[in-house]
């Protein structure tokens, strides 16, 4: 990075953790080690509920959109540490935009993807008393139970550590067994879990992935969780 790239991203770094500062976030800080990792602006802001929302932002001015490669290398830290209770939700901000591999990397991976513009549009909002978070995520009506959606992006938020297999075939009938446990059969107050058991290689995580992606957006979130 040349004198000239540094001040550039520096001089964008500034604007975030300004904009963020705007936003009434009760701590700002620059260039922060979280968790052994080194996160350009971390953030920490209070809800209406007064819960703590910990943001880990990676501030990004290249020439180029932003592609895959940042957004998956960041997905992998932002998913350590919430792993680890550090953060709640990791984002990316480009001066120059993302690719459209970039940006579907990011929403598999639940980070949230923002432009300058998209900074000052969140203060304009929290000025106005309407808070710092963008209008929460409504689900679509669930399918028909007999449907098979095509895979889709994942509500905002969510976290999934695996990328969908384009490979991916048949099982349709588990699938759809799934969702109609999940989406059909309870009142929509009720806990409902459900397991999908079997010995080990038989694809399992494979079967939990394609049913994220292909009904994951009919959920308010989607969040992958290690046991």
């Amino acid at each position: 990075m040349n004198d000239e790239e540094t001040k550039a991203w520096e001089e964008l770094e500034k604007r975030v953790a300004q904009a963020y500062r705007d936003m009434g976030a009760r701590r700002v800080g620059h260039n922060v080690k979280v968790g052994g990792h080194q996160i350009d602006v971390y953030v920490e802001l209070e809800g209406k509920d007064r819960s703590l929302h910990r943001i880990a932002v990676e501030a990004k001015d290249h020439e180029r959109p932003v592609g895959i490669g940042i957004v998956s290398d960041f997905s992998d830290i932002v998913a350590r540490l919430r792993r680890r209770g550090k953060i709640d939700e990791g984002v990316i901000v480009s001066g120059s935009g993302f690719s459209h591999e970039g940006r579907e990397a990011g929403e598999e991976h639940g980070l949230r993807l923002l432009e300058p513009e998209d900074l000052d549009a969140m203060v304009d909002r929290a000025k106005k008393g309407k808070g710092w978070m963008p209008p929460p995520y409504t689900p679509p009506a669930p399918p028909d139970p007999d449907a098979m959606p095509e895979p889709g992006r994942l509500p905002p938020g969510s976290s999934v550590p695996h990328r969908r297999n384009a490979l991916f075939t048949g099982r349709q009938d588990a699938l759809k067994r799934l969702a109609r446990g999940l989406l059909h059969e309870e009142a929509p107050s009720t806990l409902v879990t459900q397991t999908v058991a079997g010995m080990g290689g038989v694809g399992k995580t494979q079967l939990a992935v394609e049913f994220a992606y292909r009904y994951g957006r009919f959920f308010h979130g989607v969040h992958w969780l290690n046991a």
